[in-house]
């Protein structure tokens, strides 16, 4: 069957958890054209890798999701091997960035209903403290 991989230039395996990280890595050996390459649980690591890396020349595209084995090694060894690569990580990085600056907000949102709720508070209590003395009161 392998041998129709031969000129596969698009792969995506989603659910196939029988699938293992040697199984896609043989698949991933014979697909020298290969430009994108997606796995969404299944459970890849240093095999694939290695396999992308040695025998996958053009390999453009990856998108990985759900996997317990995948390493920062090994995305590191993908990444300084694999030069063309493009894409999936601007966006990683896109929307790390956007949650960072979503957490901003809500801290500030959060800092300023303190505020308000400290300046209720002394308000309160200088009511209070009003009605309490009436010495205190303006209408002498």
């Amino acid at each position: 069957m392998l041998f129709h991989s031969a000129n596969l230039k698009t792969l995506h395996l989603i659910g196939l958890s029988e699938l293992s990280d040697e199984d896609i890595g043989e698949i991933v050996e014979a697909s020298l054209l290969l430009k994108e390459l997606s796995v969404s649980e299944i459970d890849i690591g240093s095999t694939t890798v290695e396999a992308l890396c040695s025998h996958v020349p053009n390999f453009e595209i990856f998108s990985l999701a759900g996997s317990k084995c995948f390493s920062d090694g090994d995305l590191r060894i993908l990444t300084s091997i694999c030069k063309k690569i493009k894409g999936a990580f601007m966006i990683i990085i896109i929307i790390i960035i956007i949650i960072i600056i979503i957490m901003i907000i809500v801290i500030i949102i959060m800092i300023i209903i303190i505020i308000i709720i400290i300046i209720i508070i002394i308000i309160i209590i200088i009511i209070i403290i009003r009605i309490e003395d009436p010495t205190m009161s303006s209408c002498d």
